[in-house]
């Protein structure tokens, strides 16, 4: 999952974070017929289930590298529900979308949803792999890192 993202995808990802972070609301709404909507809707599920969650997760990455927090969160919202689908909550994959999506409501000032997410992360380790010793202590890092961060403890 750590790939490099091309230029295309590159841009689109940094339109779609600034769609996010500073949505127009002043433009006016375009009316679009029912057939078109429902192609372009079927188009993106489509896409979507074919990126899974690999996509939004690089994403949310590269967003996080630049420090575009809610944007990133978003993405990580996405990788985590699309995770879910295609390899169920409890996966390591699923728990790292969940312990960086945490992450980014922790720098967004929402401090009991960011240790939540971090929780939830340990507790799908700690099922899953109980003995590795690298994979525990590195989601207890996060969730004492969190609680620290969010309440001084």
């Amino acid at each position: 999952m750590n790939e490099q993202l091309d230029p295309l995808t590159s841009w689109i990802v940094d339109r779609a974070a600034d769609a996010i972070e500073s949505p127009r609301r002043d433009l006016p709404k375009v009316r679009i017929p029912a057939r078109l909507s429902r192609s372009a809707w079927l188009l993106s599920e489509r896409l979507g289930r074919r990126a899974g969650g690999a996509g939004p997760y690089t994403a949310g990455v590269r967003l996080l590298q630049q420090g575009r927090w809610k944007a990133a969160s978003i993405a990580f919202a996405d990788a985590v529900e699309a995770f879910e689908r295609e390899v169920g909550h409890d996966h390591m994959w699923t728990a790292h979308a969940l312990a960086r999506q945490g992450w980014c409501y922790l720098a967004l000032g929402r401090a009991d949803e960011a240790v939540s997410r971090c929780e939830d992360a340990l507790q799908v380790v700690l099922r899953l792999k109980p003995d590795d010793k690298q994979q525990v202590d590195y989601f207890k890092a996060v969730v004492g890192a969190a609680h620290k961060n969010a309440f001084g403890s």
